[in-house]
């Protein structure tokens, strides 16, 4: 795992056409780590190429299912739930918020308000 500028870069596995087509390695995904509230845990998975599209991903401790938004500008656009599957990418994200190692994602806002913390990435982190 990467940690840069309060995002945390996982690999993602190699598929088997990737290997068919000489790929050694893929781009990392990036990921901040929301936070830990009422029981659950939320991800942010950011596109720094779009910032203005977001994967959402939440899960309640035991983290059995996950919960997977796609956010654009703001809007929630799709939602699926899905098992979790221990050492898949997403699954070994949600094993290292919940063994505390990733730190919450915070960002100041302008200078005027200097010492105020904003939304990660404004996106509103409550269920649809």
């Amino acid at each position: 795992m990467l940690r840069q500028d309060g995002a945390y870069g996982y690999e993602p596995a190699l598929s088997e056409d990737d290997i068919r087509a000489g790929k050694a390695v893929k781009a990392l995904v990036m990921m901040r780590y929301v936070g830990f509230r009422d029981g659950t845990h939320t991800l942010l998975i950011v596109d720094e190429d779009d910032p203005g599209v977001v994967g959402r991903v939440t899960c309640a401790v035991p983290c059995e299912f996950a919960k997977f938004q796609t956010v654009v500008d703001g809007k929630v656009t799709s939602t699926e739930t899905l098992r979790m599957t221990p050492g898949s990418l997403v699954g070994s994200m949600f094993e290292d918020a919940i063994a505390g190692r990733l730190v919450p994602y915070r960002k100041t806002v302008g200078s005027r308000q200097r010492g105020k913390v904003a939304k990660s990435d404004d996106v509103d982190t409550r269920d649809e």
